[in-house]
């Protein structure tokens, strides 16, 4: 049974995600896809399962149309974090079409977030157009709520290419964490129940559900991502054969923390002097710079009881301690 959403609690979650998919900021990583064809431009529904390993930066881990010949306005992303950690879940370039923005704000690295965001300009209520549910609860608090006009046509989701990930040509605005069950549903406004339920037992515990099992029409350009398959880590599993084609993602970027099975990483929030965490926190770079004194880097699940196994590997230096420490020590 495993640690799900970082909640430190050991819960039978039924349906186990096997699989991530790792994203190193600073390797420009991303999965690209040019569609054959337009899909539906008004309705569609995007779903995510993350777990982010570094805040304060902007961060692009949902879909993104890149810019055509066209410029300007020509352009749109779906889940977004800026440098202020809010979630912006629609935006296009001068926000003249849509601009929705969360007041909340996200920055734990310890926990895994299923991010369902659902755009429906068909529908008569402005703020119906575009909404987004955060382990399986509404958000309804923005700091900005721009909604697009009734029946507006994006330039999402057409035949140009798209990336998830990264946006612009896919050097900029890089996602850095762990990424599952990656669904995107062309034609469809859906809400959170088709990804996910509340645990019986722990009624605050958001866990995913089978969405093989959901009777789900993904439409045209609709996808299904698993990251199971560490050759093809694009690999769409929905049946309608929309691969996406990785870039800077190896198969060694294949990764067993998912949000059925939460590892414990380094904690990248604790201010550490001279010390650089990458590969989604898996490693830290403890600089000569201030040798002198001493550095202790945490993990980002604390405990006072309990029995727990980790692993480390040091890849140079000296002196290490590898163990148990109060908080307070660094």
């Amino acid at each position: 049974m495993p640690l799900i959403l970082g909640t430190n609690s050991i819960k039978d979650t039924a349906f186990e995600v096997a699989n991530s998919l790792r994203f190193n900021e600073s390797d420009d990583p991303r999965l690209g896809k040019s569609f054959s064809s337009a899909g539906n431009r008004r309705t569609f529904t995007q779903s995510v399962w993350i777990k982010r390993s570094k805040i304060g930066v902007a961060s692009n881990f949902g879909m993104y149309k890149n810019e055509g010949s066209g410029g300007g306005n020509n352009y749109l992303f779906v889940g977004y974090f800026d440098s202020n950690d809010r979630l912006y879940l629609a935006r296009n370039q001068s926000a003249t079409e849509v601009e929705v923005i969360t007041t909340r704000k996200f920055r734990d690295v310890s926990a895994w977030l299923n991010i369902v965001i659902a755009v429906d300009t068909t529908q008569g209520t402005a703020s119906n157009r575009v909404k987004c549910w955060v382990n399986g609860v509404q958000e309804t608090s923005f700091d900005s709520s721009i909604y697009p006009s009734q029946n507006q046509q994006f330039d999402f989701n057409v035949a140009q290419q798209h990336y998830i990930g990264a946006n612009y040509n896919g050097t900029s605005a890089n996602y850095d964490g762990y990424m599952a069950e990656f669904v995107f549903v062309d034609g469809t406004a859906l809400d959170h129940t088709s990804f996910g339920e509340f645990d019986s037992n722990s009624p605050n515990i958001w866990k995913p559900i089978d969405v093989a099992d959901q009777s789900i029409t993904f439409g045209t350009n609709g996808f299904y991502l698993d990251f199971e398959d560490s050759s093809a880590l694009g690999n769409d599993i929905s049946g309608q054969n929309n691969d996406w084609t990785p870039t800077n993602l190896a198969s060694t970027d294949q990764s067993t923390d998912t949000c059925t099975n939460n590892f414990c990483t380094f904690n990248s929030l604790v201010n550490v002097p001279y010390s650089t965490y990458s590969e989604a926190n898996l490693f830290v770079d403890v600089t000569s710079t201030g040798s002198s004194s001493h550095k202790t880097n945490y993990g980002n699940i604390a405990f006072n009881s309990g029995k727990y196994y980790w692993e480390a590997k040091a890849l140079g230096g000296s002196k290490y301690t590898i163990g148990l420490s109060n908080a307070n020590n660094q």
